[in-house]
């Protein structure tokens, strides 16, 4: 389950965190007011191809980070040696290069 989104340098964001670990979370708004944008950071973080059109500020690097608590969806056998019940997602945009997903274990 999604905890936290963060977006910076992405689109019309310049930096946002959205923390989704209390409760249920629904995304509404009027028309214009972001939500596909953040629909959209959320597919590049997953793994979404993504472009240099992109970056709001072209000469910065665009950092999308999810936090995900995983504990309840057995996944130990896709995710053999993982040594934790989070995971860190981060999708690293630069004008120079798009780099890959990275995935990191959290240790609390």
């Amino acid at each position: 389950m999604i905890q936290s989104l963060s977006i910076n340098n992405f689109a019309l964001i310049e930096k946002l965190t959205i923390d989704f670990s209390n409760g249920f979370s629904i995304i509404t708004g009027e028309t214009g007011a972001g939500k596909s944008i953040l629909l959209g950071a959320l597919g590049l973080v997953l793994g979404k191809r993504a472009d240099l059109t992109s970056l709001k500020n072209k000469e910065e690097k665009c950092v999308i980070e999810a936090h995900f608590e995983i504990s309840n969806y057995q996944l130990q056998a896709f995710l053999v040696r993982l040594i934790s019940n989070w995971i860190l997602l981060i999708r690293l945009i630069r004008k120079c290069c798009i780099l890959a997903l990275c995935m990191i274990p959290l240790v609390f």
